[in-house]
């Protein structure tokens, strides 16, 4: 498998390799003799809530300050809590995304995010 987390279902999996020993048995056949699981350092993923007291205008705002504790190389997932207000969508574009993280952390949007209604008509009616 891969040493690095390939998406969120792995993230709190540890990653890394393990280092074998092999000596032979008495019949002249090599044997695993240890095992020894060796962690690497992984890139932190973090799940980033916006809910439904974010406004549009706050947006970048309550993104820097969420992700100034955060590491830089972390992986950053965006989801919604509750309903979010149908603006923010319009906001999530990749230069916005761009010109709020630093270019060593990766951020992704859950798909869960654009599942939601956008209409609060729509919204109300569920």
């Amino acid at each position: 498998g891969s040493v690095e987390r390939t998406s969120f279902a792995e993230k709190d999996e540890p990653k890394g390799f393990f280092e074998l020993t092999f000596s032979p048995d008495e019949g002249g056949r090599w044997r695993v003799d240890s095992q020894d699981f060796k962690e690497l350092p992984s890139r932190p993923m973090v799940d980033l809530a916006i809910g439904p007291e974010i406004r549009p205008r706050s947006l970048r705002a309550y993104l820097h300050e969420r992700i100034a504790t955060l590491d830089d190389n972390a992986i950053v997932r965006l989801k919604p809590q509750g309903h979010i207000n149908p603006e923010i969508f319009s906001k999530l574009t990749a230069p916005f995304l761009r010109s709020v993280f630093p270019p060593s952390m990766n951020v992704q949007i859950s798909i869960s995010l654009y599942r939601q209604p956008r209409d609060p008509v729509e919204h109300a009616e569920k």
